[in-house]
């Protein structure tokens, strides 16, 4: 038969053991919480740090958080904390790291909707060099350039930007050229544009508003 007295400092012992495992645990969350805090914030401070570089004249630049990414819906758009009141319209550019990663497609007071480059419904004035097309994508979340208003000296590598010739701000950088399709007079095209930012990750976003020319 057990001790009575030995039963009793086993029964402590496993206490004593199980508090320290939930302990453990609790530090272990703990730990993981502000790995992943700092992680948020540092994020955030690099977002901000790009702002110094941004240059594109005629512009007036905000700041969000994204708020929303709907799995179901992961690659078509994204919902920010910025809206009509922060001066947003439904043609702002949606920029991280310099780089353009969707239009703004419909604003309330304080929120916006953002269609991302790699949504099917995309379509954007763009150039390389000194040729001008729209960029569309298709459903295998390609990017191309289509009705190209004039023969270039255009090869891989080179950058595609914003035309500003809408009210998308202009001279934003969306990409590189990845290939290039002739048609049988050796003439380009279309392009296929490799996009400059993974649209996987996005936590904060810089937002680039045309000012109006009163």
């Amino acid at each position: 038969m057990i001790n009575s007295g030995i039963l009793f400092l086993f029964l402590i012992a496993f206490l004593l053991m199980d508090n320290f495992a939930k302990l453990k645990i609790e530090e272990e969350k703990e730990s993981t919480n502000i790995y992943y805090e700092c992680k948020s914030l540092e994020e955030e401070f690099e977002a901000l740090s790009s702002l110094k570089e941004i240059n594109v004249p005629n512009v007036t630049i905000n700041y969000s958080k994204v708020i929303l990414r709907e799995p179901f819906n992961f690659f078509n758009q994204m919902t920010i904390l910025k809206g009509e009141k922060e001066n947003i319209t439904t043609s702002s550019a949606v920029i991280k790291n310099n780089n353009l990663i969707g239009i703004v497609t419909s604003i309330t007071d304080h929120t916006s909707k953002v269609r991302l480059l790699s949504s099917k419904d995309t379509s954007i004035s763009v150039k390389v060099l000194e040729s001008y097309g729209v960029l569309t994508t298709n459903e295998l979340q390609e990017n191309w350039i289509n009705n190209l208003t004039k023969e270039t000296n255009v090869k891989k590598g080179d950058h595609v930007y914003t035309s500003g010739l809408t009210e998308v701000p202009g001279n934003i950088l969306i990409g590189s050229v990845e290939e290039i399709e002739k048609d049988s007079l050796g003439l380009v095209n279309r392009i296929k544009v490799k996009l400059s930012e993974d649209l996987n990750q996005v936590n904060y976003v810089t937002i680039l508003t045309k000012e109006q020319i009163s």
